[in-house]
């Protein structure tokens, strides 16, 4: 939210009071108050502030969000483990083919030394078997490692619409309807979204009153996709999707 001078606090309320009815006006009426000579200075400081921010946006604490999924460590344990545990499978195919085969190898080996020409040929042909066969095996599990580390390293995204902090919306309209209850009044946020920014795939816009204002400062941010959010401060809920363009992941 926006940071306000270090007056005194006497000062600051005809600051604020400046602030809300520069911000507010001419939308909303807001009830003029009697301000001593010695604050009018304060107080007319605060209604310039607030024309700024109606026209530029109300400043955020938080511009930027990072869209990426979480994953908490049991899911973190329980994909390693299904990984090791596939791995092993792997090394036990490999280990099992070449115990088989060199069984089979003996087995040839033996007949060749009584002259047993039929059964070493039978038990060379046994042994490539039990080769092909285990090396299909193996491959074949290799492939669904292959396969469970790429599910497991790809990286998911959450809704912008989701992950947004409408707090910021609500601190304001809190901070708004000190001067005027009840207020009525739409408020508006832009989002422009690209998934090549780490840590800040979602960039919000300042809090508009206009519409158009927040729909042009999100086309400056230049971005492949966006959202237009919206809040009223006369109705209850959370925000409301305005509009949104370009692919959102998850």
């Amino acid at each position: 939210m926006a940071t306000y001078p270090p007056y005194s606090e006497e000062a600051l309320q005809y600051y604020l009071w400046g602030l809300r009815k520069g911000f507010l006006a001419p939308d909303v009426e807001v009830p003029d108050v009697e301000v001593p000579r010695e604050h009018v200075d304060f107080y007319n400081e605060g209604l310039v502030q607030g024309e700024n921010y109606a026209a530029y946006g109300f400043p955020v604490e938080t511009s930027c969000y990072d869209l990426r999924e979480g994953h908490s460590w049991p899911t973190v344990v329980a994909e390693g483990t299904d990984l090791g545990l596939e791995g092993y499978g792997v090394l036990r195919t490999l280990y099992e083919t070449v115990k088989e085969a060199s069984k089979a190898a003996g087995k040839e080996a033996g007949a060749g030394i009584v002259g047993d020409k039929k059964a070493a040929k039978a038990a060379a042909a046994a042994g490539d078997e039990i080769v092909m066969a285990g090396l299909l095996g193996a491959a074949a599990e290799a492939g669904v490692l292959v396969l469970m580390a790429s599910i497991a390293v790809t990286t998911h995204y959450e809704l912008p619409t989701v992950v947004y902090n409408s707090s910021q919306m609500r601190a304001l309209i809190a901070f708004l309807q000190q001067v005027s209850q009840p207020l009525s009044l739409e408020l508006f946020v832009g989002g422009g979204v690209d998934y090549d920014q780490p840590g800040c795939q979602l960039q919000v816009t300042n809090i508009f009153k206009n519409a158009e204002y927040a729909r042009q400062a999100v086309a400056a941010m230049g971005r492949p996709a966006s959202m237009l959010l919206s809040m009223r401060t006369d109705m209850s809920g959370g925000v409301r999707v305005v509009e949104q363009s370009g692919q959102f992941y998850e």
